[in-house]
């Protein structure tokens, strides 16, 4: 579909999918978004584009689903409204927003992000009591930020050039593999393993004043994960069970318990119990600018631990 949005904006939304054969299907879609925005220097711009496809065998051993999908989100940056003032008071002629001063008149961001992804099975063992089967998942991530400014603003303090023209890059690569037991009287269990390798990365680096790195252009690091997943129905009780364990020395790890009551098709109850430990994100860890007071580089951070009970109340759930 296509429709016009507000501020001379235009929405564009399009998708096809077609069967080549009863076990074969191709699909290819684009969605794209802009708007000029109310302020100055507001204007709003997204892309995202997707192709690809389902393939089983006759006899359905074999599933293989996969895609690739493509985006940018292109943001022209104003910095913020000057005089709050001004936006607050409501008089004329500032119930125009586009009178409001605001800090940047010639600043840009673009985020790029593209993604390869493959999702296959093969049964070993298929019954009406039980089943069997091996997997494995390949995704593969590339993403790019830039921040592109033709006059260094003080607002983010002092700067290192004139003109800002930053740049920051990030790859990852997943591969996963599993295998995966249904039984009407034992429940679903699975057990998988995953490598992770990712690396951020900027094109310099920053030296301090007596002539060494402070903060280097990248980290990048190989991550494995030992995980088991458990799920069984009790009537109108169904728990769910999974744990995902770092077996590389980074102490990352998450547990997840879910316990679902159904009195009624219209009440039900839900309880969840999750703990995670994670590492921090990579901009805490490492961060580039043309600004001097955003470069920083902190090795030593702990993973960030957290655990939370939700839903210990009864929640009825009323569908109509």
């Amino acid at each position: 579909y296509y429709k016009s949005v507000m501020t001379q904006g235009q929405n564009l939304d399009a998708f096809l999918t077609v069967n080549t054969k009863p076990n074969l299907n191709f699909f290819i879609g684009y969605k794209g978004l802009r708007s000029n925005g109310k302020y100055i220097n507001n204007l709003s711009s997204t892309g995202n584009f997707k192709i690809g496809g389902t393939y089983f065998t006759i006899n359905k051993k074999y599933n293989l689903n996969f895609h690739f999908t493509s985006q940018d989100i292109t943001n022209q940056e104003n910095g913020g409204i000057v005089n709050k003032e001004n936006f607050e008071s409501g008089d004329a002629p500032f119930t125009q927003r586009e009178r409001l001063e605001v800090f940047f008149e010639d600043a840009s961001s673009l985020l790029k992000g593209s993604r390869y992804f493959i999702n296959q099975s093969y049964a070993l063992s298929q019954s009406s009591e039980s089943n069997s089967s091996v997997f494995h998942q390949f995704n593969y991530e590339y993403k790019q930020f830039f921040y592109d400014q033709l006059t260094a603003n003080n607002r983010f303090g002092t700067s290192f050039k004139n003109v800002i023209s930053d740049n920051s890059k990030l790859k990852t690569l997943s591969n996963t593999v599993g295998y995966s037991f249904q039984n009407k009287n034992y429940g679903s269990i699975t057990f998988s393993g995953q490598h992770i390798n990712y690396n951020s990365y900027y094109s310099n680096v920053v030296y301090n004043s007596n002539g060494t790195i402070s903060v280097p252009n990248q980290i990048k690091d190989n991550l494995l994960f030992a995980k088991a997943t458990y799920q069984k129905q009790f009537n109108s009780f169904l728990f769910t069970g999974s744990y995902n364990q770092s077996i590389d020395g980074s102490g990352i790890r998450d547990l997840l318990l879910n316990a679902k009551y159904n009195f009624t098709d219209k009440t039900k109850i839900s309880v969840s119990y999750l703990q995670n430990a994670s590492l921090p994100n990579l901009n805490y860890t490492l961060l580039q600018s043309s600004y001097a007071n955003y470069n920083w580089f902190n090795s030593d951070l702990k993973t960030q631990q957290t655990q939370s009970i939700v839903n210990t109340f009864c929640k009825l759930s009323f569908q109509r």
